[in-house]
Formats: C-alpha cells, sequence, structure tokens
C-alpha cells in the first residue's frame, strides 16, 4: 500500500526542490487564503534531474490567488520528469491563469501518464500544459 503525505498549501508555494530529487506519493492542495498574486504547489527553478511521480494536485473551490495559478512550475534545468501525476481544478471564484504544468527555458522534459481535469469557468487562460522557450526529447 502507497502512504500518500498531504499538504496544504494556504501562501505560495509548498515545495521548492534542489537537484536531482524525487517528490513521489504526494497530495498537495493549494488553497491560498491571503489573495497573494500567484500560487504554485512544486517550484522548481534552474534545478535538474528532478522526477515528480504518482503525485495528486488539487485546488480549493474557493482559492483567492489573484493572478496565476500552478501546479508545478518549472523554470530552467534539464532531465525532469513528471510522470503518473493527477493534476484536479474544479473552482468557480479563480479567475486568472491556470497552467497545471507550466515548463519554461527547461531542456529535455519529460511529461508521461498523468491526468489533468480542470472545470475552472471563470478564469481567463486554462492550460493543462503550457510549454515555452523549451527544448524537447527523442525519446
Amino acid at each position: 500500500m502507497i502512504k500518500k503525505y498531504k499538504y496544504l498549501v494556504t501562501n505560495g508555494c509548498s515545495q521548492t526542490t534542489g537537484q536531482n530529487c524525487e517528490l513521489k506519493d504526494l497530495v498537495i492542495k493549494l488553497a491560498d487564503s491571503a489573495s497573494t498574486g500567484s500560487s504554485n504547489a512544486v517550484y522548481i527553478y534552474n534545478k535538474s534531474n528532478v522526477a515528480i511521480d504518482n503525485c495528486i494536485f488539487t485546488c480549493s473551490s474557493n482559492i483567492n490567488t489573484t493572478n496565476v495559478l500552478s501546479s508545478i512550475y518549472m523554470d530552467g534545468g534539464n532531465n525532469n520528469t513528471i510522470s503518473n501525476c493527477k493534476f484536479i481544478f474544479n473552482t468557480t471564484t479563480f479567475s486568472g491563469d491556470i497552467a497545471n504544468i507550466l515548463i519554461l527555458n527547461n531542456s529535455t522534459s519529460r511529461i508521461i501518464n498523468n491526468l489533468i481535469d480542470t472545470n475552472t469557468p471563470n478564469s481567463v487562460n486554462t492550460n493543462g500544459i503550457k510549454i515555452f522557450d523549451s527544448v524537447g526529447t527523442n525519446s
């Protein structure tokens, strides 16, 4: 039996990763009650060899983030993997931009076997996966 660890994000970011790390079997709920400009469940900046596996990301139905909401924000780094995760965002109160997975300036990221279920009728832009200024893999 897989033990799931639960985290509640109430302001900003739950996890900031380091080089060569793995986040596995986590349940993270974004529930910003402080009206911050952006909320990220996992924030990765210029880190390589990061693996996020078998995690569940959810969003409070009445989140107060004002601009940008992301489950995984990945800027820079190489050889990072997001696999077997579930992203479930259902909220009518959020009116900003949503990117469940946001990847920029990254090389050789792999996104494998993930489920994205987003129902946010009042958001300005909704992206399951948003990738820009990045290089893909050969596999």
